[in-house]
């Protein structure tokens, strides 16, 4: 007996639901609960040197942020599947996740651009020490308030937006071409994307100066130097290969219709995936610490045994 296209679609929204359940819930809920421990750690590790850099207190700033984006994302992504398949609590759900939304919107946004900040500082910070001219990390964290604000207001049209059910808002085409190409692309995604894209660039040219002047730099000022860079260049690297599908996938978004983005479709497994990346690049900062940072991993592993690590101004 040939299936019928109600048991074909019953089978196929099955599929979804179970593919929902392993990447929601289950990926994106691991990374969120490994992100937030290794994100509270590194606070906790970077609050424990005593130089008072601009770079490291974007570091700090930067961890806040990403807690509160994974801890978003847990209410966000990874209770629906459970809810769908237990069928309780669902429509609870989908009234917290209204007042949630916007505040992972907010978080997403602040660890876009204290990203782009981090590296706007470190790459000033380390130039003026190679030329040996004053450090630049008074004027970099006066200007954070500035930068975190703006892309704060800039989610504040959101909020409106899951309070009138009737009206799907996202799929309105003014609003795509007024929100999401001409404000959310260029803000959240294609200016932060070329900056750091740059300033990695030049990054990895001035490190490579200091290296060939090495001579000319004390032991003390190169290690440092090399480690904090190091880690920042990582951190960027990594947050343009998981920030980008994300680009991508709100390019899709915008040329595709509701249908199109239905179950069994390319986009809607695209769209879960890019999901996942984002917040793997919340979570990863932690490992990067430790790969990269020498200082940082000493002092972890002195905390882990109960030592008193000695306080040192570099990472």
């Amino acid at each position: 007996m040939l299936p019928t296209e109600d048991n074909r679609m019953s089978s196929m929204d099955d599929r979804c639901r179970l593919f929902d359940l392993v990447v929601l819930t289950v990926a994106i809920g691991s990374l969120c609960l490994v992100g937030l421990a290794g994100n509270i750690t590194s606070l906790f590790v970077l609050r424990r040197h005593n130089a008072e850099t601009g770079t490291l207190f974007l570091l700090e700033c930067l961890a806040v942020s990403d807690a509160l984006l994974l801890l978003c994302s847990l209410v966000v992504y990874s209770l629906a599947p459970i809810l769908k398949y237990t069928h309780s609590f669902y429509n609870e759900w989908e009234s917290a996740r209204v007042y949630v939304w916007p505040f992972a919107l907010m978080a997403h946004t602040t660890t876009v651009w204290l990203t782009v900040l981090v590296s706007v500082t470190r790459y000033r910070t380390i130039c003026s020490k190679t030329v040996k001219m004053a450090a630049p990390q008074p004027i970099a964290a006066s200007s954070l308030p500035e930068l975190t604000s703006s892309p704060t207001n800039a989610t504040a049209t959101p909020l409106a937006v899951p309070s009138v059910k009737p009206l799907n808002v996202g799929d309105n085409r003014v609003y795509q071409i007024v929100y999401s190409n001409i404000l959310y692309y260029p803000v959240m995604y294609v200016v932060p994307l070329l900056l750091l894209a740059f300033l990695n660039y030049k990054l990895v040219n001035v490190v490579r100066i200091i290296r060939q002047r090495k001579r000319l730099l004390t032991s003390c000022q190169r290690q440092g130097s090399d480690h904090i860079t190091g880690c920042v260049i990582m951190i960027v690297f990594v947050f343009i290969c998981c920030q980008t599908p994300a680009l991508v996938n709100q390019i899709f978004w915008a040329v595709t219709t509701p249908e199109e983005r239905g179950c069994g479709r390319f986009h809607y497994y695209y769209t879960r995936i890019s999901d996942v990346l984002v917040v793997l690049n919340s979570s990863g900062n932690f490992l990067i610490y430790c790969l990269f940072g020498k200082t940082f991993r000493k002092i972890f592993l002195d905390t882990i045994h109960i030592g008193s690590p000695p306080r040192t101004d570099h990472v």
